[in-house]
């Protein structure tokens, strides 16, 4: 055979080989060097002579080879010291026979759990590690191997006084926010909330969960069940400087704004804090005047935002508080992979704090970032616990006493917008009187021009939010119109003429009637009537001064008069004859009626004449006397004659 032949399977079977070795081979254990030792719970405080548990978390593998070593270091006086590495050490323990890792017990998450006796008495029991003061000392738990230390983890002992009754303790108000953005779920307040029902926590609500309340009010009845009556505060919805708003003179609008927020949390089964308001920037003191007359007592602000700082702003009317929160401390409660740990080394901040400065501290609140609801269940037992600080209601007091300089000028400048928002808002007072129902309330449109003063607006979008309000209250008083012209005829003197009226609008409308003419009178007139939404007639009373054609002018104004909704003319044709004409036409009839006696009473005596004067020619014809004749005819043609 050629020695090429054998080559290809002599490879192959080489490769078959090694893949057999490999396949033998049994897969390496995790090494216990690349394992991780982590503290998740420990107890908060510990007496004098009391008992320090801790739970560790360990990765590795439990060797009969592996123990545990608990390293006590020298008191410390800053939260830079806590780490513990390069401390002093104080003590060890066990300090005799290594602590198997094996003899530990385990917890119900099978996690590891150490139990270190204390003592603070020199001599005591050798089994117990002496730490003779209250204070804060780092731990450090370590594992060891036959070659020495595989992972360690770092903690705080916090050692109370030997008369607690005595110690300091650190005022700790705690603001839990709720939102997308800061503190915590609005399910996880509730749980943190039950768990802890005498911890005077206050609860900070942000735009979107108020929003998502209101719209799911049965999340809103957990929260309100749970808290029990303890405070809510809302951010809210509008963004205003009450700087500014003073600035331009406007301070009536910063109310509404509030007392819709503290109206939503009511409705919710929510205590509000209407005293407390989440605020950003700074104050001058006209804006602080403005809170203080609106009901605020403090505003509450991040130091991440940057504001004034701890104290108060005196005005005429009251000093505001200024109460910061510490971003520092609430850090150490945000959501991370260590957050236990981080809890307790709040504590122990905060233990180490309240030996030199017992200035009460505010923690959470705006600005806070995501938190871990363990973590603030550290807090919250700590709370619940005998240790050396004690949780207060939020207070307008914690902010302190000392003076701060209020700003000069307001952050945002309203001034350019003054004459926009006199105008639109007299315009508004004129709708106030002129809407009953239906459509866009006045409320409603006021709230729009409160919304366009908001700080997040350009000048530019908050002029153009202005006009928009001030076109659709242009729209609305066009809803009521009148015929432009309308003929009626009257009858009798006083008279009912019909006013047809349209009014388009969804509700009924108030119209104030004035009625101008040389020849009609209106009784009414100036008076203000309640037009039904479509169309409409209205019976208008009227006294006709004369007879024939009379104009009469009819207006439809706004209840204070100042904007003419519509004008119409009527074309009246009386045919009635009014007081005046009838006592002419009486007098004229009566002077007829003496006419037309005098006429007939004329006429008889005419004709008396005549009958008179025939018989006399007759009784001359017929040859009677003359002598006699004359004399019987003389008194009758001196009669004559006068009569001529």
């Amino acid at each position: 055979m050629d020695r090429r032949d054998w080559r290809v399977p002599f490879s192959m079977a080489l490769a078959l080989a090694a893949c057999l070795c490999f396949a033998l081979v049994p897969a390496q254990p995790v090494r216990a060097q690349e394992a991780e030792l982590s503290v998740v719970a420990q107890t908060s405080y510990v007496a004098p002579d009391g008992v320090f548990s801790m739970e560790l978390a360990w990765s590795g593998p439990i060797e009969e080879s592996y123990s545990i070593v608990f390293t006590v270091l020298g008191r410390v006086s800053t939260s830079e010291e806590l780490s513990g590495r390069g401390g002093e050490v104080l003590n060890r323990w066990p300090m005799d026979e290594p602590l198997l890792l094996s003899a530990l017990g385990r917890s119900a998450s099978g996690n590891l759990v150490a139990h270190l006796p204390i003592r603070s008495t020199s001599p005591g029991d050798p089994l117990r590690v002496r730490i003779p003061d209250a204070g804060v000392y780092p731990v450090v738990a370590e594992i060891r191997g036959p070659e020495g230390p595989i992972a360690s983890a770092a903690t705080q002992l916090i050692r109370l006084p030997t008369e607690a009754a005595e110690a300091d303790l650190l005022p700790v108000s705690l603001i839990l926010a709720v939102g997308q953005n800061d503190g915590v779920s609005a399910a996880d307040a509730v749980e943190l909330a039950e768990a802890h029902p005498e911890v005077p926590l206050t609860i900070l609500l942000d735009q979107a969960s108020l929003a998502g309340m209101l719209d799911d009010p049965a999340e809103a009845a957990r929260l309100s069940i749970a808290l029990a009556g303890r405070p809510v505060i809302a951010v809210p919805q509008l963004d205003l400087d009450p700087s500014a708003l003073a600035e331009i003179g406007q301070q009536a609008l910063y109310q509404p704004m509030l007392d819709k927020t503290a109206t939503e949390l009511r409705s919710l089964g929510l205590t509000p804090a209407s005293e407390f308001l989440p605020f950003e920037g700074g104050l001058t003191t006209d804006g602080a005047q403005l809170l203080l007359e609106s009901g605020v007592n403090a505003v509450i602000e991040s130091p991440r935002i940057g504001g004034q700082g701890r104290g108060r702003i005196i005005t005429d009317v009251g000093s505001l508080f200024v109460l910061p929160t510490d971003l520092a401390f609430t850090a150490e409660l945000r959501q991370n992979d260590l957050a236990v740990a981080r809890a307790h080394r709040l504590l122990a901040s905060l233990a180490i704090r309240v030996e030199t400065d017992t200035t009460p501290v505010v923690l959470g609140g705006p600005g806070s970032g995501p938190l871990s609801p363990a973590a603030l269940e550290v807090l919250l037992g700590g709370f619940e616990e005998v240790g050396l600080m004690r949780a207060v209601p939020l207070a307008a007091k914690l902010a302190g006493t000392d003076a701060l300089r209020p700003e000069e000028r307001s952050d945002q400048d309203l001034r350019p917008l003054v004459d926009d928002v006199g105008a639109v808002l007299d315009e508004l007072e004129t709708y106030r009187g002129f809407y009953v129902v239906g459509g866009r309330a006045p409320e409603a449109l006021r709230y729009d021009v409160i919304a366009a003063l908001t700080r997040n607006l350009d000048p530019g979008r908050r002029r153009a939010a202005l006009a928009q309000v001030s076109a659709e209250l242009a729209d609305a008083f066009d809803d009521v119109q009148l015929p432009e012209f309308q003929s009626v005829t009257l009858a009798a003197q006083h008279s009912v003429i019909p006013l047809a009226i349209h009014n388009d609008a969804t509700g009924s409308r108030n119209v104030l009637l004035r009625f101008e003419s040389d020849k009609i009178d209106v009784p009414d007139n100036g008076t203000v009537v309640e037009v039904a939404p479509g169309p409409s007639s209205l019976d208008i009373e009227v006294d006709a001064r004369s007879v024939g054609l009379s104009p009469l002018e009819v207006t439809l104004l706004t209840p204070d008069g100042k904007h003419e909704l519509a004008r119409a003319r009527f074309q009246v044709r009386s045919t009635a004859v009014p007081g005046l004409g009838l006592l002419l036409s009486a007098a004229g009839l009566g002077m007829l009626l003496l006419w037309w006696a005098r006429s007939i009473l004329h006429d008889r005596r005419d004709k008396a004449r005549l009958e008179l004067d025939q018989e006399r020619e007759e009784s001359t014809s017929g040859g009677s006397a003359p002598a006699s004749t004359t004399e019987e005819n003389a008194p009758v043609e001196a009669a004559t004659g006068r009569s001529g």
